[in-house]
């Protein structure tokens, strides 16, 4: 009869759990923000699953190290922000190299277990597992807990699920930063060609900027020789004025007639 009210309860749980991996899921699907999604999903882990601490690490191949990348819950304060340790190492590390994900309801019968994120932590159980990308470990998601038998089959089974979804948003935001760095460097690229040509230009024609618009040369121009007009126009008239005074007016040669 206990066995059968464990089974009921376990089976609860696991319907509530769906509902919430599916809410979960929902939401950092949408984030292309790699930072940002990590952090979002060991928030709603802890919050929504009620969780004492949720931390994310995500494997730098480089140095075959796990670092942490986004922490939410007891430990936010008391684990350092560069914390990291090798693969291998710890239940952490030992999830990370085998690829499996592991149950521990007491950490102090497993010699496996590594007290991490300061010697203040209280933890007693610890639940580990692998997030896998095309089949290979690229980050563990860790539960902990500061008391003894904190963890059911179900608890493993509603994050190995969610960690298949984690890694396919972790892909998306990965393929999403990188399009966005190579749009960044095409535009930096196309602005310094297009300064290039404009400087060489520029050098070539250094007169270039001082030249008049087409519609203003017309303008000048047209200037110019209404003023040679004018001026060809007014010598004309002083000449004529000037020689007014050597002209004969008809009427002086015209004799008066005598009656």
């Amino acid at each position: 009869m206990f066995n059968s009210m464990k089974n009921k309860e376990e089976e609860k749980k696991h319907v509530q759990l769906l509902t919430i991996v599916h809410r979960i899921t929902h939401r950092i699907i949408s984030i292309l923000e790699l930072q940002k999604l990590l952090q979002a999903t060991v928030t709603d882990i802890q919050k929504h699953l009620g969780y004492y601490n949720v931390t994310l690490l995500l494997l730098n191949k480089e140095t075959n190290e796990l670092g942490r990348q986004a922490m939410a819950g007891a430990y936010t304060e008391l684990a350092p922000l560069d914390y990291h340790q090798k693969v291998g190492e710890g239940l952490i590390g030992f999830s990370a190299k085998s690829g499996k994900s592991l149950l521990v309801n007491d950490v102090k019968k497993d010699s496996r277990y590594m007290i991490g994120f300061g010697k203040a932590v209280p933890t007693r159980s610890e639940l580990c597992v692998p997030i896998k990308l095309e089949g290979e470990v690229i980050a563990v998601l860790d539960i902990q807990e500061p008391k003894v038998n904190a963890f059911m089959k179900t608890d493993l089974k509603i994050l190995e699920t969610l960690g298949e979804q984690i890694a396919v948003a972790i892909k998306n935001a990965q393929w999403h930063e990188k399009l966005q760095k190579e749009i960044r460097e095409r535009l930096q690229t196309e602005q310094a060609l297009r300064e290039s040509l404009e400087e060489t230009l520029a050098q070539r024609n250094p007169s270039s900027d001082k030249k008049q618009p087409h519609h203003d040369l017309q303008y000048h121009q047209y200037g110019k020789k209404s003023s040679t007009w004018d001026r060809n126009r007014s010598h004309s008239l002083q000449h004529s004025k000037s020689n007014q005074g050597h002209w004969a007016h008809p009427s002086k040669f015209v004799q008066r007639e005598r009656y």
